[in-house]
């Protein structure tokens, strides 16, 4: 968007909707979101599109029963640190029916997610967020700083993308070998190449760096979900 701070639900419709009618054969996978992009009309338009989604909620976030409202919190309150819980008959949000998941995080701090439908990994797909996040920071003030170069030209930014891109794969991939990346806690086994080059020092790195970083070739896995086993459905 051409502006600071967050979209607003109007211009998240009408961005979605451009992206439909452009792409109109293209399948989403999901729509994962922070906690500012919920609310009623946002709720509706995904939810007449079909367009799955996992998004997350505050955790003051009321539900609607009949006659009534209460925290959503309150359907996971039994949670103990670490326990993911899916329910597999949906509530009433904002006027909605959506499925909600929720994991109680190690800080004590909520992971509640709402999804269009009933999804038993919809925490563990909310988790892919993170190396979107990650890639921002990489690109931005932690990394690249890619708008100081005040490039416009969509063709310029895109050689530049894919030489960075390059370069932070093969320069992650040796940083891992010489000190492992580490995990956040609130990760689900993701990992990000570019997060070697935070991790480490200064001293840690070769004089002779470019030279050390090997050939090495690049494959995708799809990220590990954990047992589906261990959780609670409700």
């Amino acid at each position: 968007m051409p502006k600071a701070d967050n979209s607003n639900t109007p211009e998240r419709i009408a961005l979605l909707t451009r992206w439909l009618q452009t792409f109109p054969t293209r399948r989403v996978a999901s729509l994962l979101a922070d906690r500012e992009f919920v609310g009623r009309d946002w709720f509706g338009f995904l939810l007449a599109h079909r367009l799955p989604f996992r998004l997350r909620l505050k955790a003051n976030v009321q539900l609607t029963a009949t006659r009534r409202t209460y925290p959503l919190v309150q359907e996971f309150q039994d949670l103990r640190v670490g326990q993911t819980r899916v329910l597999r008959q949906p509530r009433r949000l904002w006027g909605h029916a959506v499925y909600l998941s929720a994991k109680r995080l190690e800080d004590g701090e909520w992971l509640l997610i709402a999804s269009d439908a009933y999804a038993h990994q919809a925490v563990a797909e909310y988790a892919v967020r993170w190396t979107i996040e990650t890639l921002f920071a990489a690109l931005k003030t932690h990394g690249f700083h890619l708008e100081e170069t005040h490039l416009t030209q969509p063709a310029r930014v895109e050689r530049l993308l894919a030489l960075a891109a390059v370069w932070a794969v093969q320069v992650g991939l040796w940083g891992h070998e010489q000190q492992p990346i580490r995990q956040k806690k609130h990760s689900v086994d993701l990992s990000s190449a570019s997060s070697a080059t935070d991790s480490m020092h200064s001293s840690d790195w070769s004089p002779n760096w470019p030279n050390a970083v090997p050939n090495s070739s690049v494959c995708w896995d799809s990220c590990s979900t954990g047992d589906p086993s261990r959780w609670g459905v409700t």
